[in-house]
């Protein structure tokens, strides 16, 4: 980045090297790679994903952070939601649910992050929702050799940190309020379709070693175990904060950090 000095501007370049790599990785090999093209790599790439697959994506954004089942056993539908709502298996909505809700709170720990000052951080992380890591790490190589920010930019990131702050609060309560409920589903919903408890362990060794979709995400799941602490860190370097080890513990470490390091009072432990 610009206005560091060289050793440390090398070290950004590399580590933009490494994050661009990754992405390539990540890309070529889960979301572009033919069917056994690779060892390691169960399923179907993009330009050859089954329409029954797509058709299962798109029927569990209906059960999107299981708004609509909620609202259905009160009594209450949703307009523009299909009756009855598309049911699959309860594994496969509590994998897709808890991922989009890791993603979903990573806004908060971006908008906070002056290091990607100048860049369209709502815009990418937007994007990031759809697909995650393909765009998350190309997302932090720029961001290893963005500018330095501006004294202009670091005053108008304080002035918005409050709103950031509450945003961080609000995220990590819905966070955690979809990862309990996940791990709830994947556990107890749909017994019709899923079975006792091992029946659904089972079938998530399966899932996830056969379908291109469920490997990507628990690929996803590994590599936000590794950028959360990451990210973290730097904002804890940034504000001053004492470093907090909850960061290390992958998700609901996020959904604790975002409530008690906000630097809002309510429910903070300072």
């Amino acid at each position: 980045g610009k206005g560091l000095p060289p050793r440390q501007e090398k070290r950004s370049n590399v580590a933009s090297l490494g994050f661009a790599l990754a992405a390539a990785v990540y890309t070529s090999a889960l979301i572009l790679s033919p069917p056994d093209s690779l060892p390691f790599v169960p399923g179907e790439g993009l330009f050859w994903i089954k329409p029954e697959t797509l058709e299962e994506i798109k029927g569990s954004s209906f059960n999107f952070f299981y708004v609509a089942p909620a609202l259905q056993s009160l009594g209450i539908d949703l307009p523009l939601v299909p009756q009855p709502l598309p049911a699959y298996h309860p594994v496969n909505e509590a994998l897709f649910n808890l991922v989009n809700a890791w993603s979903l709170m990573f806004l908060p720990l971006l908008l906070r992050d002056t290091k990607s000052e100048g860049m369209n951080k709502t815009g990418w992380w937007s994007v990031q929702m759809f697909l995650t890591n393909a765009v998350l790490m190309p997302f932090l190589a720029l961001r290893a050799v963005n500018s330095e920010p501006t004294v202009a930019q670091v005053k108008a990131s304080r002035d918005k940190s409050g709103n950031h702050k509450l945003l961080s609060k609000s995220f990590g309560v819905i966070g955690a309020v979809v990862g309990a409920a996940s791990l709830w589903w994947f556990a107890f919903a749909r017994p019709e379709l899923g079975g006792d408890l091992a029946s659904r362990v089972e079938y998530f060794e399966r899932y996830a070693t056969t379908d291109r979709v469920a490997f990507a995400f628990c690929v996803d799941l590994c590599l936000y175990s590794i950028w959360q602490p990451f990210l973290i860190s730097a904002v804890e370097r940034d504000e001053g904060l004492t470093p907090d080890a909850s960061k290390f513990v992958p998700f609901f470490g996020l959904c604790k950090w975002l409530q008690t390091s906000s630097g809002l009072k309510l429910f903070d432990k300072r």
